[in-house]
């Protein structure tokens, strides 16, 4: 069935979605980079043979690794949050039995 008029709630509903999906998207991407950033920059230490100056730069990212794992939980939040208030706005409304 086609609505002329949008309920507001669904109004509501879609720019949470939206809001949701941007904010998991900014955090992933943030998670993506912090990770693909040290991964390379250990790999050239280790491949180099400096395995001292790789401890040192592993000890001195773990702050922006656990920045980075935090992130990623957040993105993951926000995803599934969205994805539920997607799934509940779509679904149709279950009658009472």
């Amino acid at each position: 069935m086609y609505k002329d008029e949008a309920d507001p709630r669904d109004q509501r509903a879609n720019a949470y979605f939206l809001v949701l999906i941007a904010i998991s998207i900014v955090a992933s991407s943030y998670t993506s980079v912090v990770f693909t950033m040290i991964s390379i920059h250990s790999k050239a230490a280790v491949g180099m043979g400096r395995d001292k100056a790789y401890q040192q730069y592993f000890a001195a990212t773990q702050h922006d690794r656990t920045l980075g794992f935090r992130s990623f939980q957040f993105a993951l939040g926000t995803f599934f949050c969205a994805f539920a208030l997607k799934v509940r706005n779509v679904a149709p409304p279950v009658a009472p039995s």
